[in-house]
């Protein structure tokens, strides 16, 4: 038997809001133009796509959220992580359905059917979209991962880190 709340509707629409508040991709478009967008939500659909889809050339990853891990669940994360706690105060009895229901955006699922390089860029204080714990799990399972920790949390880690991506796509992308 499916756990109370399982295939809600409105957990998998929270797990959704939540996934869409945490992504960069990188592909050879027409004329060697690079797409890149460092969303929160679009860093898990990137690496989803990436696992999925030769023609990724290269994957720049911000603070990926952990939605889906059970890291996402633990008492303490800031938000938009938090937000998941705050649905089970009011629902504790819900927790196995929040699981069930999120496991499938789980990066670490994906991780090694990745074929892409992927730049993988945590901060170092982050608590609501990727804990630094998470974000070196999944390096680790990421067939070829360049894993950098910032300082800072999830804001992705400001000027300096902004340059270093640049450059590591312009590399991985032949563009510069």
């Amino acid at each position: 038997a499916a756990p109370p709340g399982a295939g809600d509707p409105g957990i998998v629409a929270a797990a959704a809001a939540t996934a869409a508040a945490a992504g960069a991709v990188a592909t050879r478009g027409a004329g060697g133009a690079v797409g890149r967008n460092p969303a929160p939500g679009r860093v898990h659909r990137a690496l989803a796509v990436a696992a999925r889809r030769i023609a990724v050339h290269a994957v720049a990853a911000n603070t990926p959220m952990a939605l889906g891990n059970p890291a996402s669940l633990a008492k303490g994360l800031a938000y938009p992580l938090a937000e998941l706690n705050d649905y089970l105060r009011l629902y504790p009895d819900r927790r196995a359905a929040v699981k069930q229901n999120t496991a499938d955006l789980d990066p670490l699922k994906i991780a090694r059917m990745i074929t892409a390089p992927v730049l993988l860029s945590v901060g170092i204080d982050d608590m609501g979209l990727c804990p630094l714990a998470f974000g070196e799990k999944l390096a680790e399972q990421i067939p070829d991962c360049d894993f950098r920790a910032y300082y800072g949390s999830s804001e992705g880690g400001g000027h300096e880190h902004a340059q270093i991506q640049q450059s590591w796509l312009s590399d991985k992308l032949g563009l510069g």
